[in-house]
């Protein structure tokens, strides 16, 4: 006798599936497939679930892919390095360990605003050419906290130039997000001269003619006729909508009636 093949469906992986399955799990028992209404905010609610689980597989597709690339970007580098300084090849199989030792190391390396190539030239022209007890250098050895922390100590005035960069970098991005903002609102308003001055100023900022503060001035300028400006068209929009509340078309030239 043969035994009937079951149909098995996969277990939902995440919690926002789980959560779905059981809304859809509710539909018949209770109806809600005979109430077309709500029904339908139920069909949206699976589809923007579809859309989140879709989004977050591609973001997580692309990490991956990212720390693929980072790795063999770091091993390229460093087996380049390795053979200039020893004249011999790094042959030494990377391990699973010392693959996310290379991923932690690109993590920390980048977000204090150095590349990979500017870390390990440090290690071999610098520390390598200071400590040689450590030559031939291994993976294992230049991805150690203990040369990590040695790098970002002897480079911590640079770390700290970079973050100031950073910030001004930031500042003039949001200066000049001001300034097109406020150019769309001259625009509306007709402001031509105004308008045309942002404009320039954009230009030489970009050539390099003028510093940041010089636009960030004249942004200021600008932000406030237009508040101003605002400010007065809210004022006669609340005056008009008060007189048009307040008349009484059907009493205008009425008289009273002598009795």
């Amino acid at each position: 006798m043969k035994k009937e093949k079951v149909e098995r469906f996969p277990v939902p992986e995440t919690p926002v599936e789980r959560f779905m399955g059981i809304v859809y799990s509710m539909v018949e028992p209770f109806g809600i497939d005979k109430i077309p209404d709500v029904m339908h905010y139920v069909e949206l609610l699976g589809q923007a679930v579809d859309r989140h689980l879709f989004e977050t597989s591609q973001k997580m597709l692309t990490q991956h892919r990212k720390t693929n690339e980072d790795r063999r970007r770091f091993i390229a580098i460093f087996n380049q390095r390795y053979l200039q300084a020893t004249d011999m090849e790094y042959d030494r199989p990377i391990t699973p360990v010392e693959g996310k030792m290379i991923t932690q190391t690109t993590k920390t390396i980048e977000a204090k605003g150095f590349t990979i190539d500017e870390f390990l030239q440090w290690v071999f022209e610098v520390f390598l050419e200071e400590s040689p007890k450590f030559n031939p250098a291994t993976i294992h050895l230049v991805c150690s906290r203990f040369v990590i922390d040695k790098f970002l100590y002897e480079n911590r005035d640079k770390i700290k130039q970079k973050q100031e960069a950073e910030l001004q970098k930031k500042d003039a991005l949001d200066v000049v997000a001001r300034a097109r903002t406020a150019l769309r609102s001259l625009r509306d308003m007709g402001k031509i001269q105004d308008q045309e001055k942002i404009v320039s100023l954009l230009k030489q900022l970009a050539a390099g003619g003028i510093m940041l503060e010089e636009l960030r001035k004249e942004v200021e300028r600008v932000e406030a006729i237009i508040r101003q400006e605002q400010a007065q068209m809210g004022d006669k929009e609340h005056g008009n909508n008060k007189t048009g509340q307040s008349g009484h078309p059907g009493n205008v030239g009425a008289h009273p009636q002598n009795h």
